[in-house]
């Protein structure tokens, strides 16, 4: 343990915390909303968490300062219910510790889903129980894709859900007024919008005609570096501990599974802008397929225009929902992609998907590094050739109904 000073000051402040919520249920007041003697700890205690990641600079993990007092560091970013932007950043130096076995795996779960009900969306492991609209008990907000919540669990070392739900809370009531619930449900979006976790203003949205948007500032340059740094970590291992669909030696470099290989970048893609525009292509229901990495090198990376799906031949919902996420400023000359507006809405174009070498309509896009480009999958696209003299890295991301 580097810092026991540090480890004894979590465990102080991790012990308040407990202690006020401790004496505040014995009296009654702890479930009667947000209590202003547990808001002004959570929110003492966060300030004093966000001052040490200030000057440490990473999460304060298991070689810092040990695991018992990484999981107090833990309890404090996880109860600061009011600090959407300290949560967030916590999530992301988490994942970056786990990546750096510096973590337990399972608790980034318990952040990542209270964020997302904080946000208004579905959870990804089942850690948020509560009571439905329907006044049942169980997971709440509902789980995304929850045919593999188990896959994504154990990814975290954490065992089934079921299993969990049965053993949660056994002395809450498995059943509760309709009314009751639902009041409770306002109130929490209420406190939601006010804690500024959630806004009032309409995010943006694709133009169904074009087919595609830009989004600029998804990534800042520091995540961008810390992305970079993770790939090419990933292009170093050796053949044996690279996935098969990985291509270190070809013309474009290529790293699939991303989500599955770092937490960091796992999380660090799941952002509410990205999530609107995916919303707005497919319904609220779909799940992410893939995370992976691509850099075309020079003179590579020229592909003919395609789509992300089998040939959409009629007027029904999109099936797949596509993002590149700049690494680097996309220019005509470095390989940047291009696609064809409004080819996701026409037959003859979608019946041409892998054959197309080039269409008068096609634009490339260009921009700064860190913009995501998202376009539904079905609009013909493809990389260009890479004429520069460096790399041309970037993420891809697809969504599927």
């Amino acid at each position: 343990m580097e810092r026991p000073d540090l480890a004894l000051e979590l465990d102080r402040l991790a012990a308040e915390d407990l202690d006020v919520r401790q004496r505040l249920a014995d009296t009654g007041e702890l479930f009667g909303g947000y209590h202003p003697d547990m808001r002004i700890v959570h929110r003492r205690n966060g300030d004093r968490l966000e001052a040490i990641l200030n000057d440490v600079g990473f999460w304060p993990g298991h070689r810092l300062v040990g695991s018992a007092s990484s999981r107090s560091a833990f309890l404090i970013a996880q109860h600061d219910i009011a600090n959407p932007t300290l949560m967030r950043r916590c999530r992301d130096l988490y994942a970056r510790a786990i990546d750096q076995a510096d973590a337990d795996p399972e608790l980034l779960a318990f952040l990542e889903d209270r964020i997302r009900y904080f946000e208004g969306r579905n959870q990804r492991y089942g850690t948020q129980v509560g009571w439905n609209d329907e006044g049942e008990f169980g997971p709440w907000p509902p789980v995304e894709d929850p045919e593999r919540v188990d896959e994504r669990r154990a990814s975290l070392d954490m065992g089934p859900l079921a299993e969990s739900i049965q053993t949660h809370d056994t002395e809450r009531p498995r059943r509760r007024p309709i009314d009751e619930v639902q009041a409770e449900h306002r109130d929490s979006e209420h406190f939601a919008r006010q804690s500024g976790w959630r806004s009032d203003e309409a995010g943006a949205l694709i133009d169904d005609e074009h087919g595609w948007i830009a989004l600029p500032g998804i990534l800042s340059p520091t995540e961008i570096r810390d992305v970079l740094a993770v790939c090419d970590s990933l292009l170093q291992l050796p053949a044996a501990e690279r996935r098969p669909r990985d291509k270190v030696a070809s013309g474009t470099h290529h790293l699939c599974e991303l989500d599955d290989r770092s937490r960091f970048i796992d999380v660090l893609v799941d952002r509410q802008p990205l999530m609107d525009v995916v919303t707005d292509i497919l319904g609220p229901q779909f799940r992410r397929d893939e995370i992976a990495y691509r850099s075309p090198q020079p003179s590579f990376g020229g592909q003919k225009l395609h789509a992300d799906d089998p040939p959409k031949l009629d007027n029904g919902p999109a099936t797949v929902a596509t993002a590149i996420i700049a690494l680097t400023d996309f220019t005509v000359s470095n390989g940047a992609t291009r696609l064809v507006p409004g080819s996701h809405l026409r037959p003859d174009l979608q019946r041409l998907s892998g054959s197309l070498e080039n269409h008068d309509d096609q634009v490339t896009l260009t921009g700064s590094r860190g913009t995501a480009f998202m376009f539904s999958g079905h609009v013909l696209h493809s990389g260009t050739t890479n004429n520069s003299g460096g790399h041309r890295p970037a993420l891809h991301l697809v969504w599927r109904r």
